[in-house]
This record gives structure tokens, C-alpha cells and sequence, in this order.
């Protein structure tokens, strides 16, 4: 099955959402985007289930300067659904906006899964 171009547009504003969580330090908000069981792995760890993302970027995000920016660059998302799931790639640019230093580069892959009206992720793996 093909996503229309209006999907991939949703899916990409999904992502862009969740590091604009990040950014707000809206952990709750973030945790929501995900799937109950989703899973979020990388460079800081492997977590599963909405609770345990949740917590696990309160921790990250509280170790970053404060004010960090969470950008979102260059989303791709695949046209094709496989299994029901679509899949994504971005990266990730955290930046401290006070001096303009980056603070982390990332690739990030993602899954993801249409639930009712909107896109919900199921696993995302960032580093």
C-alpha cells in the first residue's frame, strides 16, 4: 500500500512535533506521541512503553543546557506502508541557542502507525 502525499505530510509534522516537545521540555506531550508499547532506542539508552519514554527524556532532556533547540532536518518519509507500519528518517540537531554551539547531531529512523484519526510512532532510534 502507498501513502498519499497528505500521510507523508502528517507523518513528517509528527516528527517535527516531537523534537518541538523536546524543545519545550514537555515530556508528557512527548511520551504522547508515541504508541502505548512503542519503543525509543540510541545512543541514550532503550526504553519501552509511554511511562518509561516519558521518564527517560525528562533525564535526558535535564542533563542538556537549558534552552536547547531540537531541530528536525530533513525529514524522508517512505512512500510505501509495509505491515501497517510506515517508516521515516530524519536528523536530529540540538543546539544551544546562548552561543550557537551544537550540542548533538543524530540520525534518526522511525516507525510508525496510523491510529484512528492520526500517526502515532512505535519505535524511533535516534544516534
Amino acid at each position: 500500500m502507498r501513502l498519499t502525499g497528505a500521510e507523508q505530510l502528517e507523518i513528517a509534522a509528527l516528527i517535527a512535533e516531537a523534537d518541538d516537545c523536546a524543545t519545550r521540555r514537555d515530556a508528557t506531550a512527548y511520551a504522547a506521541l508515541f504508541d502505548v508499547d512503542a519503543r525509543m532506542t540510541g545512543v541514550q539508552g532503550s526504553v519501552a512503553g509511554r511511562d518509561a519514554i516519558e521518564r527517560r527524556v525528562r533525564e535526558v532532556w535535564a542533563a542538556e543546557p537549558d534552552a536547547t533547540l531540537h531541530l528536525t532536518v530533513t525529514p524522508v518519509v517512505s512512500a510505501e506502508i509495509d505491515d501497517g507500519e510506515a517508516t521515516a528518517r530524519s536528523a536530529l540537531l540540538v543546539v544551544d541557542p546562548t552561543d550557537r554551539r551544537l550540542i548533538a547531531v543524530q540520525r534518526v529512523s522511525h516507525r510508525l502507525v496510523r491510529r484512528g484519526a492520526g500517526w502515532s510512532f512505535v519505535a524511533r532510534d535516534i544516534g
